[in-house]
């Protein structure tokens, strides 16, 4: 007892010595609250951390592609748990004079360099008069502690196994991918075994001149003669869906990963590194690099989000024609944070996280067996099934993997960080 009313006697003097330091500052570097990281200064007006508004249900204008969103997960518990913060705080200090009457809304912000910072206006009500008293409340929490994390040593000189989904709209995009990787991979020597899977509705031919892959498939079988000295050799692998196409309306792309990577999987040894991909990304050796780098096994999975081209036909004329490449710049495209379908990760530990979805999303060993990633029956909304039919293998490591997820923009863009569960609080009152 005598240790703990010690340390609280030397905490409250730090506090006073740290607040009589900061009266000696000038308005404009004094810090709320005190001794916290003053907010960031844009340098630019690309720069302002903007603050978004909430209610008790929704969040609005939360990024430049949605109106409104719910509140849900621990955004949604964040926000309540800093109310119920503000309402003791004040239930504390008036002594329940006071009672919490309503709340009328917050807004948010996160500064990577600082912390999240809140402002919300509730209302109370007096318990002698009834009289309501409208109050403002800034809460600040701030960021942890930053940890050197250590990872395990890992090079460049291991082989990237690529592997990519192909149906039938997507042939003319293969072809574009293939000239490009042979250009910006194999004629550069570096470590990469590509596997196409092609996937053939149960109508389309997959045999002879009728082969709806045949140029494709030549292409590649050529490629592969080319450079077979070298190491980098193209194979493929061919699902045929049972049934009609429209069987599988409601087989969206992500269910379909799992089936392909079911089936692809069993061709590559447990320390193999997968890099799943898209007919329609472009290659460029540093991104193969930073897979080797990113992803670890038994330790991390790489979800690198894409920088995403505006349609052609919007952005490109007769004065400005389409470049060969795709230019990094806000004027062509825009990192697309919506989408999870570029991911790399290790044969092993995809085999450890698939296992424990097996009873949700039914394990594929033949293509009779795609059949069964199908409901059965309708589902809620909120059934583990729909979590996979949304974002399927990024949410598989999410929900039952030990490995780090590290998502981020490729090539360049800050990330945000979450922050911690301390709370800092100040209040206004009006009527």
């Amino acid at each position: 007892m005598k240790t703990t009313t010690k340390l609280n006697v030397a905490i409250e003097d730090l506090r006073k010595s740290v607040v009589k330091l900061s009266k000696s500052q000038t308005a404009e570097s004094r810090r709320w609250p005190v001794a916290s990281q003053p907010p960031a200064v844009p340098l630019s007006h690309f720069d302002v951390v903007r603050w978004d508004h909430f209610t008790l249900t929704h969040k609005y204008l939360n990024n430049d592609f949605t109106n409104l969103v719910p509140l849900s997960g621990a955004d949604k518990e964040d926000i309540q748990r800093i109310i119920s913060a503000a309402i003791t705080h004040v239930e504390e200090k008036y002594e329940s004079a006071l009672k919490f009457h309503r709340f009328i809304n917050g807004y948010q912000k996160f500064d990577p360099s600082r912390g999240m910072d809140y402002i919300i206006d509730l209302e109370f009500r007096e318990t002698t008069s009834g009289k309501t008293i409208h109050k403002r409340f800034e809460l600040f929490k701030s960021l942890g502690k930053v940890e050197m994390v250590p990872v395990p040593y890992v090079t460049e000189n291991v082989r990237v196994h690529v592997v990519i989904p192909v149906q039938s709209a997507d042939s003319e995009r293969i072809m574009t991918f293939l000239k490009q990787y042979s250009i910006n991979a194999m004629e550069k020597k570096d470590l990469q075994f590509l596997m196409l899977v092609f996937i053939y509705n149960s109508h389309e031919s997959s045999k002879g001149d009728n082969d709806i892959f045949k140029e494709v498939k030549n292409k590649a079988l050529s490629l592969s003669n080319k450079f077979e000295k070298l190491g980098n050799l193209i194979k493929w692998h061919s699902i045929k869906l049972p049934g009609n196409g429209s069987d599988f309306a409601v087989l969206t792309e992500s269910l379909l990963d799992f089936a392909v990577m079911d089936s692809v999987l069993k061709k590559f040894s447990p320390e193999s590194l997968v890099l799943v991909g898209r007919p329609n990304m472009e290659v460029r050796l540093d991104y193969f690099n930073r897979v080797r780098m990113n992803t670890v096994l038994d330790f991390q999975v790489f979800s690198p989000i894409p920088f995403t081209e505006y349609h052609p036909d919007i952005i490109y004329n007769e004065n400005r024609p389409q470049p060969p490449e795709l230019d990094i710049n806000k004027n062509y495209g825009h990192y697309d944070s919506t989408n999870f379908k570029h991911i790399s990760f290790y044969t092993a530990d995809y085999l450890k996280a698939r296992k424990k979805i097996e009873d949700v999303i039914p394990l594929v060993k033949y293509d009779k067996d795609i059949w069964k990633l199908t409901p059965k029956s309708q589902l809620a909304e909120d059934s583990p099934y729909h979590l996979y039919t949304r974002n399927g293998i990024y949410n598989m490591f999410v929900k039952n993997s030990k490995a780090h997820i590290l998502r981020a923009v490729e090539p360049q863009s800050p990330l945000a960080t979450l922050a911690r569960d301390l709370c800092v609080l100040s209040e206004s009152s009006g009527v």
